[in-house]
């Protein structure tokens, strides 16, 4: 009899360990990530019915600051970005590939936004572009280059192109870093 169970036994040891391992690896914190909590059985209910959809997640890193800091508990709206287009100054959560966790950024420009580079800042409708608390931010020669190659002739983003940045102007992994993105990666807008 024993000689039946130490196998078992062993199978146990061995998924617990794998389960381990695969938790470990999916709460793993990087800089400019959020991690979600509190997914139950209503939120699942409310998917199946196309209701209004919320999920709470905490802030972790410090790409948002000043507008959130670490741990700031926020609900975003899962469901919004179905029915409505993202505007400008939208707060959204946005699945970047290369994170396990999505990011949370803030829409800074549009298709419809005219977007210009005067030396290391970016001008969005003839505007410096600043943070929530008017900081401007300013952009290395790198950045910049990342920026221009997203905008056209016409001083436009293609079509479905967003340049989406962290409220800290000196230190997120925004477009400035990967570019302009498109609405597919878009997970829900902060409310």
């Amino acid at each position: 009899m024993i000689k039946k169970i130490i196998p078992i036994i062993i199978l146990i040891i061995f998924n617990l360990s794998l389960y381990l391992i695969f938790l470990n690896t999916i709460t793993k914190q990087d800089e400019n990530i959020i991690e979600p909590i509190n997914y139950n059985e209503t939120n699942f209910q409310e998917i199946i019915t196309n209701k209004l959809i919320t999920k709470t997640y905490f802030i972790s890193g410090n790409s948002m600051e000043p507008m959130f800091f670490e741990d700031d508990e926020i609900k975003v709206d899962l469901n919004y970005f179905k029915n409505k287009l993202p505007q400008k100054e939208d707060i959204i959560l946005y699945n970047f590939s290369a994170n396990i966790n999505p990011i949370i950024k803030i829409i800074k420009a549009t298709l419809n936004d005219n977007i210009s580079i005067n030396k290391n800042t970016l001008l969005i409708n003839n505007k410096i572009m600043r943070n929530s608390q008017n900081t401007t931010y300013f952009f290395s020669e790198k950045e910049i280059k990342m920026l221009s190659l997203y905008i056209n002739s016409e001083n436009h983003l293609p079509k479905n192109a967003y340049l989406i940045f962290g409220d800290n102007t000196k230190n997120s992994h925004d477009s400035r870093k990967f570019g302009a993105i498109d609405i597919s990666g878009f997970i829900g807008k902060v409310i």
